[in-house]
């Protein structure tokens, strides 16, 4: 099946456009192409399909061999007027063998609204007591809902992983009649935070136990949930810039970034100085060593070795110094910003970078015999919580959980922006990826490997700026207050944890209309909910701290 065959099943809406020039031209009566734009790539291709048809379309992005678009990046929704009765949804699609993106935009109607009860939309739905397990005890009616089909409490259980043991009698040889009276046990139900320190934040996981293995596990998020995105959509483009930073902390420099990126895709003819793009990828690779510091150290401390959460602090302490010596903050920057960056190097700082790297180089080699190579460590994280390559794409899984799975592709290398793409032709720095070397390919250990042997390279990079920066401006031509033409862009960049992507509409004024962002942290806690069942109780602990999530960029 090929897209030369897809017109008799699915109807595209007709308009003109191109798709791209690498990617095979569906030759679809009607088809809708075009280019999303972004930064630093001249554009990725879309297309727009009618939304009845929307799930086979997928089937044949993901299945059809020419294509093989197997990673679903972000799935999100645009309200773009009170009048417009739809809404456009956007599926951001990814071939990791093709190095190519794909943008699929559907629409639907919007659900009639009552004016005189605003509220009836809520009070019409089912109950929340649909689907969940009925305590005994409680009358039936009391939370029977509109659903015929809803399971009986013992019915429900048992699909559970519960079990009942049927009442039976015997005789016995003195004549005597004895009975086995129904027993019923259940799995244990254990709570694993939102207080423990190893969620690495205010999550909560429900999981389910019997006896040391675990049964069932669920994520449960919104315990630090801010809005982020409704309040981009109400202030001022250049006033979002400080709330990027706090959704991932561990890595605001990256977060600023992303979000500059987006916006700037939709500015033509705007130009980022060299010098900024130096500054820029030097403060992005020295936030990606401070971030897998805090994974490598923490992840220690969860497994039981304290030692290497000093060793890696001691480095990130003169790291966040760099940071506050070049914009007075040490955690939350706002420094990467529209057009370039907020203010040049202080005198010496580059220098002092040069030393960093220097001294770096020496300390990581601590970390590798301290903790990386420890026979215990390798005891407690080989084998254990195995992410196959087939799992890993299927769940969207990028950055070093993907490469921890034996997949070779960083966004760096294969889809690169700024000066990435200078530095692959001058092979500055190579990407790690994980051969199973101690293990299982794709277990904890190897997503470990990847995120410290990482850092190495991220001091390459830093060397290839340091040696070929020179005097310049740091911000391109903007105004004081931004007004951005009308369109859309979607850029992903290589964040610390994945793939980190921003999602904007412009509708010409001051303000998004769309502010959308992909968190790498999401898709990593998704797939505990598959990882973790099967696994000991001893082990989730390890699992969970190999993901490196930040709660903070779940909740969004």
């Amino acid at each position: 099946m090929d897209f030369d065959g897809i017109h008799d099943r699915l109807r595209v809406i007709q308009a003109p456009g191109l798709l791209g020039a690498d990617l095979p031209r569906p030759a679809i009566p009607g088809a809708k192409h075009g280019e999303s734009k972004d930064a630093g790539r001249g554009g990725d291709p879309f297309v727009l399909v009618d939304a009845q048809k929307i799930v086979p379309f997928l089937h044949v992005c993901r299945d059809e061999d020419r294509l093989r678009f197997d990673v679903l990046v972000d799935l999100s929704a645009t309200d773009p007027k009170a009048e417009d009765p739809n809404l456009w949804i956007n599926v951001n699609l990814l071939s990791v063998e093709r190095r190519q993106r794909l943008a699929i935009k559907h629409h639907v109607r919007r659900p009639p609204r009552s004016a005189a009860h605003p509220a009836a939309g809520r009070l019409g739905r089912l109950s929340v007591a649909e689907g969940l397990r009925v305590p005994e005890g409680v009358p039936r009616h009391l939370v029977r809902v509109a659903r015929e089909d809803t399971p009986e409490p013992m019915a429900a259980e048992k699909q559970q992983g519960s079990m009942t043991l049927e009442e039976e009698a015997r005789t016995l040889p003195s004549g005597e009649r004895e009975f086995f009276l129904d027993v019923h046990t259940t799995d244990l139900e254990v709570n694993f935070g939102p207080q423990h320190p190893a969620t690495h934040g205010v999550m909560r996981i429900l999981m389910r136990a019997d006896g040391e293995v675990i049964t069932g596990a669920q994520p449960h998020l919104g315990y630090l949930h801010r809005c982020a995105e409704k309040i981009g959509e109400n202030v001022e483009w250049l006033q979002y810039l400080p709330y990027t930073d706090r959704y991932d902390y561990l890595a605001a420099m990256n977060n600023n970034l992303g979000y500059s990126m987006a916006v700037e895709a939709l500015m033509p003819g705007l130009e980022i100085p060299r010098r900024a793009h130096m500054i820029r990828t030097i403060c992005a690779e020295l936030n990606r060593i401070g971030s897998h510091l805090i994974a490598f150290g923490t992840y220690g401390l969860d497994i039981g070795a304290f030692t290497p959460f000093f060793y890696a602090f001691r480095e990130r302490e003169w790291m966040m110094a760099l940071f506050e010596k070049i914009c007075g903050a040490r955690l939350t920057y706002s420094y990467i910003r529209i057009g370039g960056v907020f203010n040049d190097a202080p005198p010496g700082w580059l220098e002092e970078v040069g030393r960093f790297c220097d001294v770096f180089e020496e300390k990581w080699k601590e970390y590798v015999d301290l903790l990386v190579m420890n026979q215990i460590f390798v005891k407690r994280t080989a084998d254990v919580g195995v992410i196959p390559k087939e799992m890993a794409l299927d769940f969207g899984l990028t950055g070093p959980m993907l490469r921890g799975s034996g997949v070779n592709f960083d966004l760096r290398k294969d889809m690169p922006y700024s000066l990435y793409g200078e530095m692959m032709k001058d092979k500055a720095f190579d990407v790690i990826v994980a051969k199973g070397e101690k293990g299982t390919l794709g277990d904890c250990w190897d997503r470990t490997y990847c995120r410290v042997f990482e850092m190495m390279e991220c001091v390459k990079i830093v060397r290839w700026c340091l040696e070929r920066i020179e005097p310049g401006p740091v911000l391109g031509d903007i105004p004081k207050v931004l007004r951005i033409p009308p369109g859309e862009a979607y850029v992903g960049i290589e964040n610390p944890r994945g793939e980190l992507g921003h999602y904007v509409a412009s509708d010409g004024g001051r303000v998004a209309t769309r502010v959308r962002v992909r968190g790498p942290s999401f898709t990593n806690v998704s797939v505990l909910e598959e990882l973790l069942p099967g696994a000991l109780i001893a082990d989730a602990i390890a699992i969970i701290g190999s993901t490196d999530v930040v709660i903070g960029e779940t909740d969004r």
